[in-house]
């Protein structure tokens, strides 16, 4: 792999890292009205789901990408709204942030056929 590969995948997944990072406490602030609550959650959301993903890859090396997909998508939202709930105490905030976060996988997407200039169906 060149320099220019990584140079080009470490930027694409630092904007696509701003992107949902500035969404996820827009939502949450949105929602809650604490700036502070959203930062944290972001933070706390962070540790719990680098931990769980390290955990995750190390025991799904059989499954098929839909499956890791799936597998994965059910730990985040559980961990998600886990974390919601702790930071904000409250069951109807946490569960909106939770469904409002869904909106990242059409941007995930976009983000990646924008970076793999992807025509729409490959």
């Amino acid at each position: 792999m060149s320099v220019k590969e990584i140079v080009k995948r470490i930027t694409k997944m630092s904007t696509f890292k701003v992107i949902s990072d500035s969404v996820y406490i827009a939502i949450n602030y949105a929602v809650t009205g604490n700036v502070v609550n959203a930062f944290c959650s972001l933070s706390a959301l962070k540790v719990t789901s680098a931990v769980a993903y390290v955990a995750w890859d190390s025991v799904n090396k059989r499954l098929n990408d839909w499956a890791k997909a799936l597998g994965w998508e059910a730990i985040i939202t559980a961990l998600g709204f886990t974390v919601n709930f702790v930071t904000t105490g409250s069951l109807p905030q946490a569960s909106l942030i939770t469904v409002l976060m869904k909106v990242m996988i059409p941007i995930y997407v976009a983000h990646e056929r924008l970076w793999d200039h992807q025509p729409k169906g490959q």
